[in-house]
C-alpha cells in the first residue's frame, strides 16, 4: 500500500513542470489549467527556446520563435515535430510573411529576459494581438516590480474588449526559492498560492508579476 501511495505521488509530480522556485511553478500550474484547454490549428511559442512549455499546448501543430539558434536545435532533437524560427520575437510579429497562429504564448520574457528590450513590452503585447487570427488565444506574463501600475493600466486599457474573455493574476511572491528547497515543496507552495490568492502577492507587498489569459480574439 504504502508502495503505491509513493508511486502515485511520483505520478502526480512527474504530470507538473516544478520551476526553480514556487512562484515559477505558479506559473507553471496556471498554463497547465489554461493552455491545456485551447485548441487550434498552430500554436506560437514566443521566445520558446527549450520548448520545456509544448508539452501544455493542445494545438494540431507547434512553432517556436527564440533569438537562441543553439536552444532551438537541441529542443528540436526533443521535439521533432517542433516547427522553429531562429528570430526575434519582435521581428517575428511584424513580418508579414510570419504565419499567423491560433494561440500565443510569451513567458518569462517580458520584464524577465535579458535579451528582450523591456521599452518595448507594450508595443509587442500589441503586436501579438494584431498577428494573432480572429478567434485565437494569447498567454503571456510581464515582470514589473519597479512599473506594476503602469504595465497593469497599459495593458488592461488595450485588452479591453478585444477578447471575449480576460483572466488577469498578480503574483510574485516566493519568486526566488533557496536552493536547498526541493521540487515538492516548491510545488506545495505553488498550489497553496494557487488556491489562496493574497499569498501570490505576500498581501501586496510582493505585486510584481502579472498573468494575462485571453481567449477568443474578438
Amino acid at each position: 500500500m504504502l508502495i503505491k501511495f509513493f508511486s502515485f505521488l511520483k505520478n502526480i509530480y512527474g504530470s507538473h513542470r516544478v520551476g526553480a522556485s514556487a512562484g515559477k511553478t505558479l506559473l507553471w500550474l496556471w498554463l497547465k489549467r489554461d493552455l491545456t484547454k485551447i485548441n487550434g490549428d498552430l500554436g506560437i511559442d514566443l521566445a520558446g527556446g527549450d520548448m520545456d512549455n509544448k508539452r501544455f499546448f493542445s494545438t494540431k501543430k507547434y512553432l517556436c520563435v527564440d533569438i537562441d539558434a543553439e536552444r532551438l536545435n537541441r529542443a528540436r532533437d526533443k521535439h521533432p515535430d517542433a516547427i522553429i524560427i531562429n528570430s526575434k520575437i519582435e521581428d517575428f510579429l511584424i513580418n508579414e510573411n510570419s504565419e499567423k497562429g491560433d494561440v500565443y504564448l510569451c513567458t518569462q520574457t517580458m520584464g524577465t529576459n535579458n535579451l528582450f528590450d523591456h521599452d518595448n513590452t507594450i508595443q509587442t503585447i500589441k503586436s501579438m494581438y494584431d498577428h494573432l487570427r480572429q478567434g485565437g488565444s494569447m498567454v503571456f506574463n510581464v515582470a514589473c516590480p519597479k512599473n506594476f501600475d503602469h504595465i497593469k493600466n497599459e495593458v488592461g486599457k488595450f485588452l479591453e474588449k478585444k477578447f471575449e474573455n480576460i483572466d488577469t493574476k498578480y503574483y510574485g511572491a516566493f519568486h526566488f526559492s533557496p536552493t536547498w528547497m526541493p521540487g515538492f515543496l516548491r510545488l506545495a507552495i505553488a498550489y497553496i498560492m494557487n488556491f489562496v490568492p493574497p499569498i501570490r502577492t505576500l498581501f501586496t507587498l510582493k505585486k510584481q508579476r502579472i498573468y494575462f489569459c485571453c481567449k477568443n480574439k474578438i
